[in-house]
């Protein structure tokens, strides 16, 4: 629905899947300019498809989306090759903005999963330099 009220914006058609086997049928049988895949498919995770499209088509931009806001989740969407990541609560402007953001060659990720995604990164930063500090007070000095 939210694409459909952009119309004006874009000329598309939007093909619907069901469940994960539907969706990597669809995608070998047609040229899609990008897919917008659920994170969790009746079949599969959308990771696991995400990996198997992008064996079928390697081009493939695939923006994942979700009700599921933790960072897990966007990281093993971008993990499998995703290009995106945005959850379903946003609004249609800014579901155009992530398509075109794709579509250009950019990576796009809502600003509340991009923020939870850093904190994830400099948590494992931090960890990192206590282990480093730990390893060199272990050491003897000579």
């Amino acid at each position: 629905m939210m694409l459909e009220s952009n119309k004006s914006t874009f000329d598309f058609e939007v093909y619907e899947a069901s469940n994960a086997d539907e969706a990597i049928d669809c995608v070998s049988e047609n040229e899609f300019d990008i897919i917008i895949m659920d994170y969790k498919l009746p079949g599969k995770k959308g990771e696991i498809v995400t990996k198997e499209i992008l064996e079928l088509k390697k081009n493939a931009r695939i923006i994942g989306l979700s009700n599921y806001d933790e960072e897990i989740y966007a990281s093993e969407m971008l993990a499998a090759g995703a290009l995106g990541y945005v959850l379903k609560n946003i609004d249609s402007q800014e579901l155009v903005n992530a398509i075109q953001q794709v579509l250009d060659g950019k990576l796009y990720y809502s600003a509340d999963i991009a923020n939870r995604l850093i904190s994830m990164k400099l948590q494992d930063v931090h960890k990192e330099k206590e282990e480093r500090e730990k390893e060199t007070l272990k050491k003897p000095a000579f």
